[in-house]
């Protein structure tokens, strides 16, 4: 659908895990939004930055605020709003959508790492 999104940072950002996540109108050579989100630094990290909800048609990522709670998010392509997952972990480390787009699986700490699966709906 002629959109396309990428992350911009540079090294003093990425040392406290920022960047901004820029979504980008191919067709008509614009930006659509950008942003900031929390991009973890840790080499053995495999969650992409940012990731698309086929089902949904949003853009899901992860946002850290002041108290250090890492939370996701997601943009929506229809209505151009940034919303709350609902996804309770405070502490996200990580999380991948299935193919399909409509389950959200994560990574939070502390203990560990806990492994928990959501299931999105509207």
């Amino acid at each position: 659908n002629n959109i396309f999104s990428f992350l911009a940072s540079n090294d003093d950002r990425m040392k406290t895990n920022k960047a901004d996540l820029c979504i980008y109108n191919l067709k008509t050579g614009t930006v659509i939004k950008k942003i900031e989100v929390y991009a973890p630094t840790e080499p053995y990290r495999g969650t992409k930055y940012a990731q698309w909800s086929r089902k949904y048609n949003r853009i899901y990522f992860l946002r850290q605020n002041d108290k250090e709670h890492i939370k996701s998010f997601y943009f929506d392509m229809e209505s151009y709003t940034i919303l709350s997952s609902g996804i309770p972990d405070n502490r996200i480390k990580s999380f991948a959508l299935s193919v399909k787009g409509d389950i959200l699986a994560t990574i939070a700490y502390p203990s560990g790492g806990l492994v928990r699966i959501y299931s999105i709906d509207d």
